[in-house]
Protein backbone atom coordinates (compact mmCIF):
# COMPACT_ATOMS: atom_id res chain seq x y z
CA UNK A 1 0.00 0.00 0.00
CA UNK A 2 1.36 3.40 -0.98
CA UNK A 3 2.13 5.69 1.96
CA UNK A 4 0.74 9.23 1.60
CA UNK A 5 1.56 10.67 5.01
CA UNK A 6 5.35 10.39 5.13
CA UNK A 7 7.78 13.12 6.14
CA UNK A 8 8.61 14.06 2.54
CA UNK A 9 4.94 14.54 1.71
CA UNK A 10 4.43 16.68 4.80
CA UNK A 11 7.34 18.86 3.73
CA UNK A 12 5.85 19.20 0.24
CA UNK A 13 2.44 20.20 1.60
CA UNK A 14 4.14 22.64 3.94
CA UNK A 15 5.93 24.27 1.01
CA UNK A 16 2.67 24.54 -0.92
CA UNK A 17 0.88 26.09 2.06
CA UNK A 18 3.72 28.57 2.47
CA UNK A 19 3.46 29.61 -1.19
CA UNK A 20 -0.34 29.95 -0.91
CA UNK A 21 -0.15 32.06 2.25
CA UNK A 22 -2.24 35.19 1.80
CA UNK A 23 -4.48 33.73 -0.94
CA UNK A 24 -8.21 34.47 -0.60
CA UNK A 25 -10.72 32.03 0.94
CA UNK A 26 -10.15 28.30 0.32
CA UNK A 27 -7.12 28.99 -1.88
CA UNK A 28 -4.96 29.10 1.26
CA UNK A 29 -6.73 26.34 3.25
CA UNK A 30 -7.89 23.55 0.91
CA UNK A 31 -5.07 21.46 -0.56
CA UNK A 32 -6.56 20.75 -3.99
CA UNK A 33 -7.73 24.33 -4.42
CA UNK A 34 -4.29 25.54 -3.33
CA UNK A 35 -2.59 23.37 -5.98
CA UNK A 36 -4.87 24.64 -8.73
CA UNK A 37 -4.40 28.26 -7.64
CA UNK A 38 -0.62 27.89 -7.62
CA UNK A 39 -0.62 26.26 -11.07
CA UNK A 40 -2.66 29.14 -12.47
CA UNK A 41 -0.37 31.62 -10.72
CA UNK A 42 2.71 30.01 -12.29
CA UNK A 43 1.15 30.16 -15.78
CA UNK A 44 0.27 33.82 -15.37
CA UNK A 45 3.68 34.62 -13.90
CA UNK A 46 5.39 33.04 -16.93
CA UNK A 47 3.24 35.08 -19.35
CA UNK A 48 3.83 38.26 -17.36
CA UNK A 49 7.61 37.79 -17.41
CA UNK A 50 7.48 37.66 -21.20
CA UNK A 51 5.13 40.64 -21.35
CA UNK A 52 7.48 42.62 -19.10
CA UNK A 53 10.29 42.22 -21.65
CA UNK A 54 8.05 43.54 -24.44
CA UNK A 55 6.93 46.51 -22.37
CA UNK A 56 10.52 47.46 -21.49
CA UNK A 57 11.60 47.20 -25.14
CA UNK A 58 8.75 49.54 -26.13
CA UNK A 59 9.88 51.98 -23.45
CA UNK A 60 13.50 51.90 -24.64
CA UNK A 61 12.45 52.51 -28.25
CA UNK A 62 10.23 55.43 -27.22
CA UNK A 63 13.08 57.07 -25.28
CA UNK A 64 15.53 56.56 -28.16
CA UNK A 65 13.02 57.92 -30.68
CA UNK A 66 12.46 61.11 -28.68
CA UNK A 67 16.20 61.66 -28.25
CA UNK A 68 16.83 60.99 -31.95
CA UNK A 69 14.35 63.58 -33.14
CA UNK A 70 16.04 66.20 -30.98
CA UNK A 71 19.22 65.46 -32.99
CA UNK A 72 17.49 65.59 -36.37
CA UNK A 73 17.34 61.87 -37.19
CA UNK A 74 14.60 59.27 -36.96
CA UNK A 75 14.79 56.08 -34.91
CA UNK A 76 14.71 53.77 -37.94
CA UNK A 77 17.51 55.64 -39.73
CA UNK A 78 19.60 55.61 -36.55
CA UNK A 79 19.32 51.83 -36.19
CA UNK A 80 20.26 51.40 -39.85
CA UNK A 81 23.20 53.79 -39.50
CA UNK A 82 24.49 52.01 -36.38
CA UNK A 83 24.72 48.79 -38.39
CA UNK A 84 26.71 50.62 -41.08
CA UNK A 85 29.04 52.10 -38.45
CA UNK A 86 29.38 48.68 -36.74
CA UNK A 87 28.27 50.16 -33.40
CA UNK A 88 26.85 47.21 -31.45
CA UNK A 89 24.74 48.86 -28.77
CA UNK A 90 21.37 47.33 -27.96
CA UNK A 91 18.17 49.29 -27.25
CA UNK A 92 18.64 49.20 -23.49
CA UNK A 93 22.16 50.64 -23.72
CA UNK A 94 21.08 53.34 -26.18
CA UNK A 95 18.16 54.24 -23.92
CA UNK A 96 20.43 54.58 -20.88
CA UNK A 97 22.79 56.82 -22.86
CA UNK A 98 19.90 58.98 -24.10
CA UNK A 99 18.52 59.49 -20.58
CA UNK A 100 21.61 59.58 -18.36
CA UNK A 101 24.49 60.51 -20.70
CA UNK A 102 23.13 62.77 -23.46
CA UNK A 103 26.60 63.88 -24.58
CA UNK A 104 27.67 60.28 -25.16
CA UNK A 105 24.42 59.67 -27.03
CA UNK A 106 25.12 62.68 -29.27
CA UNK A 107 28.56 61.23 -29.98
CA UNK A 108 27.00 57.93 -31.04
CA UNK A 109 24.55 59.77 -33.31
CA UNK A 110 27.44 61.72 -34.82
CA UNK A 111 29.27 58.51 -35.71
CA UNK A 112 26.06 57.04 -37.12
CA UNK A 113 25.44 60.12 -39.30
CA UNK A 114 29.02 59.95 -40.59
CA UNK A 115 28.60 56.30 -41.57
CA UNK A 116 25.25 57.08 -43.19
CA UNK A 117 26.77 59.91 -45.24
CA UNK A 118 29.69 57.74 -46.32
CA UNK A 119 27.34 54.98 -47.41
CA UNK A 120 25.52 57.30 -49.80
CA UNK A 121 28.67 57.42 -51.94
CA UNK A 122 27.77 53.93 -53.12
CA UNK A 123 24.92 55.51 -55.07
CA UNK A 124 27.36 56.31 -57.89
CA UNK A 125 27.49 52.62 -58.83
CA UNK A 126 24.29 51.53 -57.11
CA UNK A 127 22.91 51.23 -53.60
CA UNK A 128 22.67 47.51 -52.65
CA UNK A 129 19.20 47.97 -51.16
CA UNK A 130 17.93 49.34 -54.48
CA UNK A 131 18.82 46.03 -56.14
CA UNK A 132 17.51 43.80 -53.34
CA UNK A 133 20.92 43.04 -51.78
CA UNK A 134 21.89 43.01 -48.12
CA UNK A 135 25.65 42.48 -48.36
CA UNK A 136 26.38 42.34 -44.64
CA UNK A 137 24.68 40.62 -41.72
CA UNK A 138 25.89 40.90 -38.15
CA UNK A 139 28.89 42.94 -39.26
CA UNK A 140 30.10 40.20 -41.66
CA UNK A 141 29.80 39.66 -45.41
CA UNK A 142 26.65 37.72 -46.26
CA UNK A 143 27.75 35.13 -48.83
CA UNK A 144 24.13 34.14 -49.43
CA UNK A 145 23.64 37.08 -51.82
CA UNK A 146 25.85 35.19 -54.29
CA UNK A 147 23.59 33.37 -56.76
CA UNK A 148 23.94 29.61 -56.12
CA UNK A 149 25.07 29.90 -52.49
CA UNK A 150 22.54 29.10 -49.79
CA UNK A 151 22.85 29.23 -45.99
CA UNK A 152 24.26 25.69 -45.73
CA UNK A 153 26.92 26.21 -48.41
CA UNK A 154 27.80 29.56 -46.85
CA UNK A 155 28.35 27.85 -43.48
CA UNK A 156 30.63 25.29 -45.19
CA UNK A 157 32.76 28.09 -46.68
CA UNK A 158 32.91 29.99 -43.38
CA UNK A 159 34.12 26.81 -41.65
CA UNK A 160 36.80 26.52 -44.35
CA UNK A 161 37.98 30.09 -43.71
CA UNK A 162 36.22 31.76 -46.67
CA UNK A 163 34.09 34.22 -44.73
CA UNK A 164 34.20 37.34 -46.94
CA UNK A 165 33.56 38.41 -50.52
CA UNK A 166 37.27 39.20 -50.96
CA UNK A 167 38.34 35.66 -50.00
CA UNK A 168 35.65 34.15 -52.19
CA UNK A 169 36.69 36.33 -55.14
CA UNK A 170 40.33 35.23 -54.86
CA UNK A 171 39.54 31.52 -54.51
CA UNK A 172 39.78 29.42 -57.71
CA UNK A 173 36.69 27.48 -58.75
CA UNK A 174 38.63 24.21 -58.31
CA UNK A 175 39.36 25.03 -54.65
CA UNK A 176 35.72 25.88 -54.02
CA UNK A 177 34.63 22.64 -55.66
CA UNK A 178 37.04 20.64 -53.48
CA UNK A 179 35.67 22.26 -50.31
CA UNK A 180 32.14 21.32 -51.35
CA UNK A 181 33.16 17.75 -52.24
CA UNK A 182 34.90 17.29 -48.89
CA UNK A 183 31.78 18.57 -47.12
CA UNK A 184 29.72 15.66 -48.37
CA UNK A 185 27.83 14.31 -51.37
CA UNK A 186 24.88 16.65 -50.84
CA UNK A 187 27.10 19.59 -51.88
CA UNK A 188 28.84 17.91 -54.84
CA UNK A 189 26.18 19.02 -57.35
CA UNK A 190 26.82 22.73 -56.73
CA UNK A 191 28.66 24.54 -59.52
CA UNK A 192 30.92 27.37 -58.22
CA UNK A 193 31.96 28.50 -61.72
CA UNK A 194 30.61 32.08 -61.41
CA UNK A 195 30.85 32.56 -57.65
CA UNK A 196 34.29 34.22 -57.71
CA UNK A 197 33.12 36.60 -60.44
CA UNK A 198 30.02 37.55 -58.45
CA UNK A 199 32.08 38.03 -55.28
CA UNK A 200 34.51 40.31 -57.15
CA UNK A 201 31.62 42.57 -58.15
CA UNK A 202 30.40 42.57 -54.54
CA UNK A 203 33.88 43.62 -53.36
CA UNK A 204 33.82 46.55 -55.80
CA UNK A 205 30.30 47.44 -54.70
CA UNK A 206 29.09 47.31 -58.30
CA UNK A 207 25.61 46.09 -57.38
CA UNK A 208 24.09 47.08 -60.72
CA UNK A 209 26.53 44.82 -62.59
CA UNK A 210 26.02 42.02 -60.04
CA UNK A 211 22.25 42.21 -60.46
CA UNK A 212 22.61 42.14 -64.25
CA UNK A 213 24.92 39.11 -64.06
CA UNK A 214 22.62 37.22 -61.70
CA UNK A 215 19.63 37.85 -64.00
CA UNK A 216 21.53 35.90 -66.67
CA UNK A 217 22.26 32.98 -64.33
CA UNK A 218 20.16 30.06 -63.19
CA UNK A 219 21.19 28.67 -59.82
CA UNK A 220 24.56 30.39 -60.16
CA UNK A 221 25.21 28.79 -63.56
CA UNK A 222 25.35 30.62 -66.90
CA UNK A 223 22.51 29.60 -69.24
Amino acid sequence: MRATNGAARHRMIKRIRKRARGYHSGRHKMYRVMCEALRRADVQAFASRKQKKRVYRQLWIKRISIACREEGITYSRLISALALADIRLDRKQLSELAVNQPEAFKSVIGQAKTALAANTKAATIGNPAEFGFRPSRGGKDDLVIIEGIGPKIASVFVAAGIDSFAKLASAPAESLKKILTDAGPRYSLANPGTWSQQAALAVKGDWAALKKLQDELKGGIAV
